[in-house]
């Protein structure tokens, strides 16, 4: 009898596991249907050091980072990158798959850490790793801070000109002004981490007349399309945004014809001027702090605002005469 009752309750343990009842892999409670696959484990998590390095100078920066997974959640909150490396997070997963925003704009960061870089999107990825894993190079970009002359030569009819101005008559069209637009050394205008992105460029200039109406065209020749004006442009009187190179680094310039075409029987006088305002792609967040690409802060609970350079200090004006 007590043979039987052994066999009996060995039966019962049996069907309990092939059913899913009963769990014997050591991983937790089984559900009915769900076949569990143990983890390995290797008794250490993944502790996460970066660290940001100026393309153009190799330094260390001190920036700001953020670490999400690839489901865009946040696992570390904004925090102090010094110019050193940092200890991002210490209990990570031994196969991670992610990324880190790391960077410092003032429209951008909640804290400036220093000199405003732009913000890039570092993928980190391992798997079947335990300690410390290491990003120590992850280039980032000192954003322009040049205005005026040492960021702008204006030439009409290929002479350089210290003072911007051209002469248009009533409707009619002017095509002899062209300007180039620089960088300063180890500095750049514009991010190189968004060239190419959405198949665009990652530099734009936008157009604006000082008097409403004057002007029906006002463009850069070298262009590869327009796009909507930025919402902290609203109001100014913009004729017109043109995607127009990739970013502008170390030194580097671009330089494009202008062409202008004033409206029929305006004759833009001494007192109107036109500027030419650089606009460069940013990371930024949005309503919901997530994420996205564009040439400024559209959100719509706060104001828009200009991340990236500070496009309107930097503006070209051009007198008309």
């Amino acid at each position: 009898m007590a043979k039987d009752i052994i066999w009996i309750f060995i039966a019962l343990i049996a069907i309990g596991v092939m059913t899913g009842y009963i769990n014997i892999s050591g991983i937790g409670p089984a559900e009915p249907g769900v076949t569990t696959t143990p983890k390995t484990s290797f008794g250490q998590l993944v502790s996460l050091s970066v660290q940001g390095i100026n393309k153009y100078t190799g330094s260390a920066v001190g920036v700001n980072a953020e670490l999400y997974d690839d489901s865009n959640k946040k696992l570390v909150t904004e925090t102090s990158v010094a110019s050193a490396l940092t200890s991002l997070a210490t209990n990570l997963d031994n196969s991670f798959s992610g990324y880190v925003m790391l960077g410092n704009d003032n429209y951008v960061s909640t804290a400036d850490r220093g000199s405003d870089y732009y913000y890039v999107k570092y993928p980190v990825d391992w798997t079947d790793k335990q300690g410390l894993l290491t990003y120590d190079t992850i280039y980032t970009y000192a954003e322009e801070t040049a205005t005026g002359t040492s960021l702008w030569t204006f030439y009409d009819d290929h002479t350089a000109e210290s003072t911007a101005n051209i002469t248009i008559g009533s409707g009619g069209t002017y095509t002899a002004a062209s300007v180039k637009i620089m960088s300063s050394s180890d500095n750049c205008t514009g991010n190189p981490a968004l060239n190419g992105y959405g198949g665009k460029k990652a530099l734009g200039f936008c157009l604006n007349e000082s008097t409403s109406g004057q002007f029906k065209e006002i463009k850069p020749q070298k262009n590869s399309g327009t796009f909507t004006t930025p919402g902290w442009l609203s109001g100014k009187n913009v004729v017109g945004c043109y995607y127009v190179t990739d970013a502008v680094c170390d030194g580097d310039y671009f330089v494009t014809d202008l062409y202008f075409e004033a409206n029929s029987g305006q004759d833009p006088a001494s007192t109107d001027s036109v500027h030419v305002i650089p606009v460069d792609l940013c990371y930024y967040k949005d309503d919901n702090l997530k994420w996205q690409v564009g040439f400024g802060d559209e959100s719509e609970l706060s104001a828009d605002t200009d991340c990236g350079i500070d496009s309107s200090a930097a503006a070209l004006k051009i007198n008309m005469m």
